[in-house]
């Protein structure tokens, strides 16, 4: 019987070869789109997923209502940081950052211009990136002290043991090289070179020193990991006045974005996550496919 079905279909596709081709021609097309957009959304959701925690990792944003617009930031005071570290129990580990610019990092005569970032002392116990040397407890602590990744420790050092060994940093700081990290993979949504405590901004740059009391200053990052068995729904009651209760930013309100959703939910409207492009594609294939279907 099921012979007969085939020849019957070979029948078909000979006798109407230009709705046959049409149509094959609109399978594959269909099944070649429907495989790209599986390997994209499955690539997205891969970001970050090698952390151990990641899905308790959240980036701290802002909401300001400007005239009845919500506009989502994510740059937050120092101040906020403070409150969130000494006064939320339900928040293990707090840790603030400045931006992922390039400095130069120097070793004899060679110079190397590098992405990287100064953070606060937790920084990697939220983001628990595999260290190669170096203890991820203490590896912060020293302000004027860097943790390379490995491959920026052999650019600069070749295959030397180069813990304890000294980098001029902006022709002006010296810093003792305390840690090694993994390179990161391609699927992580940070990228960096090394890592500077981010006391060694505050006693180096005057104006940020400063910033740690002023919560109209939003020049800086910030990122929490919250204690087990904590949920952000139960924690968001408490977290979203913080700014308006403690400076004259009435209209502003502090929300927690996840990390595993940076990639695929990374757009805001309206103080709102807007709904990733992958689902108006699918919607746009679905809506195509019936309009097909009801023409044939």
């Amino acid at each position: 019987m099921i012979k007969n079905y085939f020849k019957t279909a070979w029948r078909n596709i000979l006798n109407n070869k230009v709705y046959s081709a049409i149509n094959v021609f609109g399978l594959a097309i269909g099944m070649a789109v429907t495989l790209i957009i599986a390997l994209w959304v499955y690539r997205e959701y891969s970001y970050n997923s090698f952390l151990p925690n990641y899905k308790n990792v959240y980036q701290v944003r802002l909401n300001h209502n400007v005239e009845g617009n919500v506009v989502n930031m994510n740059t937050v005071s120092l101040p906020l940081a403070d409150v969130l570290r000494k006064e939320i129990p339900e928040i293990k580990y707090v840790a603030e950052t400045d931006w992922n610019d390039k400095h130069s990092l120097m070793n004899g005569e060679t110079k190397l211009y590098l992405p990287g970032m100064r953070t606060a002392s937790d920084f990697l116990k939220i983001f628990q990136y595999p260290l190669l040397k170096g203890d991820a407890n203490t590896v912060l602590n020293d302000p004027y002290s860097i943790i390379l990744t490995e491959s920026a420790a052999k650019s600069l050092f070749g295959n030397d043991d180069i813990i304890n060994k000294t980098i001029r940093y902006d022709n002006k700081y010296d810093l003792k090289v305390v840690g090694i990290l993994k390179d990161l993979p391609v699927n992580s949504s940070l990228q960096f070179k090394y890592l500077i405590p981010f006391t060694f901004r505050e006693q180096t740059t005057g104006w940020v020193k400063e910033a740690r009391t002023q919560w109209g200053n939003n020049s800086f990052q910030l990122f929490v990991t919250l204690q087990p068995n904590v949920s952000y729904a139960q924690l968001e009651p408490k977290i979203r006045d913080i700014v308006k209760a403690n400076s004259v930013m009435k209209k502003t309100e502090v929300m927690f974005h996840p990390l595993k959703d940076w990639e695929l939910y990374s757009s805001f409207e309206n103080g709102k996550v807007k709904r990733p492009i992958f689902s108006w594609i699918f919607s746009s294939i679905n809506l195509h496919n019936k309009m097909f279907a009801k023409k044939h």
